[in-house]
Formats: C-alpha cells, sequence, structure tokens
C-alpha cells in the first residue's frame, strides 16, 4: 500500500532518570538519546518496516538538525519530496524525561515553525496514494485538505484526533 501521512516530525532528546526529580532539583541522567519523533513520521517508520512505500508531508526548518530527520526517514524508507524548508525558523523539539522509578514520562515540547497548508497540499500528487493520514493539527488548513482528497475516489483517509 501506498500511503502518505501529514504531521509533525521533531527531534527528541530523551532522558532516562532513576526517578522523576522534584521541582527545582537536580538529577543526573542515566542515559540520554537524541532521535527523530513526531507521530506521523513514527508511524511511517512503523508502517514501512511492514513493507507499506510511506511519504510524509510536513515541515522543517533550513537549520542543519534538518539533516537528522531526514536521515532516518531516509533509512526507514520514508519519502520526503513533498516536505517544505522554512528558512529562519527552528524544529519542533521534544525534551522527554522517562522516569526508570515507575515508567512515568514527561515531554516539554517546543515549537517555531510554520504548519503544512492547505496550499502546500495542493502540490501533492494524490494519484500516487491509496491512503492518507492526517495529524489533526493546523485545524483551519484541515478542512481544505481533506475536502481535496475526498474529491478524489479510491483513496482511504484517516485522521488523528
Amino acid at each position: 500500500m501506498r500511503i502518505l501521512a501529514v504531521g509533525v516530525a521533531t527531534i527528541d532528546i530523551i532522558s532516562l532518570v532513576d526517578h522523576y526529580p522534584r521541582e527545582d532539583s537536580e538529577v543526573r541522567a542515566l542515559e540520554r538519546h537524541i532521535r527523530r519523533g513526531g507521530n506521523a513520521t513514527n508511524t511511517l517508520v512503523a508502517l514501512s518496516q511492514f513493507g507499506h512505500r510511506c511519504s510524509w508531508c510536513g515541515t522543517v526548518s533550513d537549520a542543519p538538525d534538518s539533516e537528522h530527520i531526514f536521515g532516518d526517514l531516509a533509512r526507514n524508507r520514508v519519502e520526503t519530496r513533498y516536505v517544505v524548508r522554512h528558512p529562519s525558523t527552528s524544529n519542533p523539539i521534544s525534551c522527554v524525561t522517562l522516569s526508570q522509578d515507575n515508567g512515568s514520562r514527561s515531554i516539554v515540547h517546543y515549537r517555531r515553525l510554520p504548519e503544512y497548508t492547505a496550499e502546500d497540499f495542493s502540490r501533492v500528487d494524490l494519484a500516487r496514494f491509496d491512503w492518507v493520514h492526517f495529524e489533526g493539527r493546523n485545524l483551519s488548513q484541515l478542512k481544505p485538505m481533506l475536502q481535496r482528497l475526498t474529491a478524489q475516489p479510491g483513496i482511504g483517509c484517516s485522521l488523528e484526533v
């Protein structure tokens, strides 16, 4: 199946700690990892592992850390031809704290990047896809994207709300 997802990619900074810190305290991380994250791109990587042909629509900055996103998606066979680059911005960052003690997870997310728009989506050749998945993000732009998609017969659709 040929699947397109419209949504976000992030740079995740993941810190594993022995226990979740009390407010205004300092703890040492047991491990730290930097990964590509984001619901849409995570979904595509998983689907690619099941043999689907996957493509991502989203936005990235022109910052050097975008190559971390592109490199990971390429390694996982996710196409990025419909991605829009925005100059003078930064990629979304999620700082994730994982507690080894109880398995809790806390995320602090920072975003200063424009969302993917209906105009961006109008440049996508929908005939290339069997299914399109949307993150319920840019709501003012989501309706025209869904309208364009539903006017195309034979393409399935899902929406993460």
